[in-house]
């Protein structure tokens, strides 16, 4: 079970990562400020919220599933049938 969480926190920090590199790349982008670049910069900012909380949603479905079936097996092991 601590593998699962361990991938459970490597997917956090993968996200962390992601966070972190939004805001350098708008502030990259905004000098060169016309309106393409905002207009850009404006869907920019939703898709990167939207891609997040999918992302979030994700690992943590993805680490409850790994969870549940790492109990099942632990459980499945400890009865004989």
């Amino acid at each position: 079970m601590r593998a699962t969480l361990d991938e459970f926190c490597s997917e956090l920090r993968n996200l962390e990562d992601f966070v972190n590199s939004i805001k350098p790349i708008n502030k990259l982008l905004e000098p060169q400020a016309d309106s393409v670049i905002k207009q850009y910069l404006r869907g920019r900012r939703r898709l990167d919220y939207v891609a997040f909380i999918v992302s979030l949603y994700a690992a943590f479905e993805s680490f409850i599933e790994n969870l549940v079936w790492a109990y099942i097996k632990l459980e499945s092991s400890r009865v004989a049938y």
